[in-house]
């Protein structure tokens, strides 16, 4: 579904530069991303306040500790994806299957390269 929207010329060159530099391929894919990104955070949001309404009603009381302990069973899920991921990494480099840069513009063209694939993949749900 086609949507339109309207921004001021400050934002829009934000847009632009997130085009250039975020390996977003399109403004649509940029914008849908942040969407998407905003939902899963709105989603985090009523979550952690349920679970400390609940603690709330259950015990008469929230402590920081709460907040503590119900922010990081919300973010266990994340952070675990990402410990696999570097322990991934680490072993792939443990077999010599790392790469040396000769410049920091090489490497950053493969980080532009590997999220614009990431985006990718995000939104559409595919590789390639």
């Amino acid at each position: 579904m086609p949507l339109t929207i309207n921004v001021s010329d400050d934002l829009r060159a934000h847009l632009e530069r997130q085009l250039a530099d975020g390996g977003f391929r399109s403004i649509d894919e940029y914008v849908e991303i942040l969407i998407r990104r905003d939902r899963q955070h709105s989603e985090d949001q009523e979550t952690y306040y349920a679970r400390l309404l609940a603690i709330g009603q259950e015990t008469g009381e929230i402590t920081d500790d709460d907040h503590r302990r119900v922010q990081d069973e919300i973010n266990a899920p994340r952070l675990e994806a990402l410990r696999k991921s570097l322990r991934e990494a680490d072993a792939a480099l443990d077999r010599g299957e790392g790469y040396v840069y000769d410049s920091a513009e090489g490497l950053l063209a493969d980080i532009k390269q590997l999220a614009a694939e990431r985006n990718q993949t995000r939104r559409t749900g595919t590789t390639g």
